[in-house]
């Protein structure tokens, strides 16, 4: 029999010792999370006998960062502009790849589709390489392992307007503050009756706790247009550009908003995720009311 006095030490130990093990299956069940998505981004179907080899989530990611290959969405044009990986081209055949290439068949191609099981890039591949191309790839697992992953997904203006206005199963939001849309798209004077609207609506308006402003200079804005290379983008003036971002920060500085203000001329969010991470942690952190100014590394 144990004495009542004895028994307390033992139960102490007994609490510890199962504290000790739930926090043990925490971190080892963290630790097997981050693996497996470590993991994840380095997976490849791994087909035997393939005429093309494979490449990874994390060679797409470094592909559109540094450029050194072409990332071809080989399905048809209607999957492709609802919704297809940042950065891709779309072609679905031999003749369009050689088009997209101006006929240099030595040209770093990646191409994917559907996932493992999609057959649009194992047959493009197979059929670019008869045709004497010479370095091709796949990224097999496909778009469906983007998503899952969390990669940026694109879509096309063409399938914009077919989501709005034929299958209708998204809504639309223009992310900036509706004065700032309303002073650069409507003519003065229905800008003066929006302004007076807005003003009545305002008073009741949750402020935010804190707002990020990324800001870029308008020739590095303009570098990134042109890299994301979407057709309607490519003649928005310098001057328009300059106007949203004098109208941006007016607001800002008139409202007295807590703002961060982060220097995103070298921003790489897709290729470098520490500038990711950095913002992430920017957020944990308490600020005073006013502006702060950062910079990404």
């Amino acid at each position: 029999m144990i004495h009542p006095i004895s028994a307390r030490p033992i139960n102490s130990f007994l609490h510890r010792l199962c504290l000790a093990a739930v926090a043990a299956t925490v971190i080892a069940g963290a630790y097997d999370t981050a693996s497996a998505q470590s993991n994840a981004v380095q997976a490849i179907v791994g087909e035997t006998n393939a005429k093309t080899p494979e490449v990874s989530t994390v060679d797409v990611r470094r592909i559109l960062s540094d450029a050194s290959a072409i990332l071809v969405d080989s399905r048809k044009r209607g999957e492709f502009v609802a919704g297809h990986i940042a950065g891709a081209k779309n072609a679905s055949s031999v003749d369009e790849i050689g088009k997209l290439v101006d006929g240099d068949k030595g040209k770093a191609l990646v191409l994917y589709c559907n996932g493992q099981n999609c057959q649009a890039s194992r047959t493009l591949s197979e059929q670019l390489v008869t045709a004497g191309f010479t370095n091709i790839k796949r990224y097999q697992l496909g778009i469906p392992m983007w998503r899952a992953l969390n990669g940026p997904v694109e879509i096309e203006l063409e399938g914009v307007l077919r989501i709005y206005k034929v299958d209708q199963t998204a809504k639309f939001f223009d992310a900036r503050a509706a004065a700032e849309f309303a002073k650069v798209n409507l003519p003065d004077e229905e800008f003066h009756l929006y302004q007076k609207l807005f003003d009545i609506i305002y008073q009741q308006l949750v402020q935010p706790d804190l707002l990020i402003y990324l800001h870029a200079p308008v020739q590095q804005l303009q570098k990134n247009i042109h890299k994301r290379n979407r057709p309607y983008e490519q003649s928005i003036p310098d001057d328009y550009l300059f106007k949203l971002q004098e109208t941006y920060t007016s607001y800002i500085k008139q409202h007295g908003i807590k703002t961060l203000f982060i220097d995103a001329t070298n921003a790489d969010f897709l290729g470098n995720e520490k500038h990711f991470q950095v913002i992430l942690d920017a957020l944990e952190k308490n600020y005073e009311p006013g502006h702060h100014y950062f910079t990404l590394p």
